[in-house]
């Protein structure tokens, strides 16, 4: 199952192919792709997509920076 995170960039920027750590609301461990680790709630994942919202359209884009709403594809 696929999903879109939704969220504002504070400082520096997202870029489509980059990884970044996704932590839900247990934060036990750290699962990657080498390592899979039962149970985790922090999960290694790389970007698909990157969409910047204008209103209530999403415009897909290969770099977001700081001050701009995103959406993350590949959650």
């Amino acid at each position: 199952t696929r999903y879109l995170g939704f969220g504002r960039i504070f400082s520096g920027k997202i870029t489509r192919g980059q990884n970044v750590f996704v932590i839900g609301a247990k934060k036990k461990k750290i699962q990657t792709k080498k390592d899979k680790l039962s149970g985790s709630d922090i999960v290694e994942i790389k970007i698909d997509n990157v969409y910047v919202f204008n209103a209530q359209h999403p415009e897909g884009v290969e770099t977001a920076y700081a001050g701009n709403v995103v959406g993350i594809g590949c959650l």
